[in-house]
């Protein structure tokens, strides 16, 4: 029987592919989409992967995710943008885990600016007798 919804997922981030072993994407209406992607941490015998591969991977905060998803059926391809905004892990005493990489869609950088930091130097009696 053949799968009609049979999809080939690759991923990018900062514009090199990474290979992956989960994809977790949630759209919605009215709200940043989401992604988790995880990666198969390198086995490192005896040691702890966070020790070692701390810097590199907190360096990933704020690449660009590039996620193509293509219907093996029919060819059709879809294909979701985002940036890294947090960085977990998760494993089993620490020796071999895998890497999330989470974050949303580049909307979430419409969330900052002069508009948002408004009152971010004021005191708050001054901000309160505004009011």
């Amino acid at each position: 029987m053949t799968d009609w919804n049979q999809v080939e997922a690759t991923v990018s981030i900062g514009g090199s592919e990474c290979k992956f072993t989960t994809i977790y994407l949630k759209q919605v209406f009215n709200g940043h989409h989401v992604f988790d992607i995880g990666v198969l941490c390198p086995t490192l015998p005896g040691e702890n992967v966070w020790y070692n591969e701390r810097e590199s991977m907190i360096a990933m905060q704020g690449q660009s995710v590039v996620i193509r998803m293509k219907h093996v059926i029919s060819g059709d391809e879809s294909i979701f943008k985002g940036i890294i905004t947090e960085i977990g892990m998760d494993g089993e005493r620490g020796v071999s885990g895998t890497i999330h990489y989470r974050g949303c869609s580049p909307t979430v950088l419409l969330e900052s600016g002069k508009t948002m930091d408004s009152f971010m130097d004021l005191p708050c009696r001054p901000l309160s007798e505004r009011w």
